[in-house]
């Protein structure tokens, strides 16, 4: 002990403390570690939910459309009149109907 009144640790405790020091920064590492490995696991996941709905919106948009935009094409490159094309693609869409009357 010294007279001043600060604490000395013993050459024998010296070690002890250390390594417990030592443990308990490492544990408190690792339980950081483990919390920001749950925390991004879980914002991947939401990100990959978010993409996959983004995705399956553009799909279902571009599917929806494709028809109209295919008839456009058709109408403008070829000389075609529109009641041909309408009465054709009503065919095509009354055919399975018919099949099954």
């Amino acid at each position: 002990m010294s007279i001043g009144g600060g604490s000395e640790i013993p050459d024998g405790l010296r070690g002890v403390r250390a390594s417990a020091s030592a443990s308990a920064s490492g544990a408190a590492m690792e339980e950081l570690l483990r919390i920001q490995n749950s925390r991004l696991r879980e914002k991947l996941r939401k990100q990959s939910r978010t993409h996959s709905l983004l995705v399956s919106i553009v799909v279902v948009f571009a599917l929806s459309w494709f028809p109209l935009n295919v008839l456009n094409i058709v109408l403008d490159v070829c000389d075609v009149a529109v009641s041909e094309v309408v009465l054709s693609l009503t065919e095509l869409c009354l055919k399975p109907l018919k099949s099954k009357l």
